[in-house]
């Protein structure tokens, strides 16, 4: 019944949903598995920093925001590890 009332929008989620499958697929195939894990890491931080900071939609617990604080350092450690293969931690 609500599809039936908003079918241009239904059809327009849809087409994104393809769009999101398809282009994921291009990454995996163009990087590697891990390389979409951390984007979607980054996008899921952004999500939450734009939900709470900039819309104050919800707020962010003191755990929560740990939590992003260290999936954030693991992304820089690792873009830095990818950039600079013949380093160690030592060079940090």
């Amino acid at each position: 019944e609500k599809v039936g009332e908003r079918p241009l929008l239904f059809l327009a989620a849809s087409l994104g949903g393809v769009v999101v499958n398809l282009a994921t697929n291009i990454m995996v195939a163009a990087t590697s598995a891990l390389t979409l894990r951390v984007t979607s890491l980054l996008r899921n931080i952004g999500i939450v920093f734009v939900s709470t900071a900039v819309l104050r939609d919800s707020t962010l617990t003191l755990l929560e925001g740990i939590g992003f604080c260290i999936a954030l350092t693991g992304f820089v450690l690792y873009q830095h590890a990818r950039r600079n293969p013949t380093h160690s931690f030592a060079d940090i």
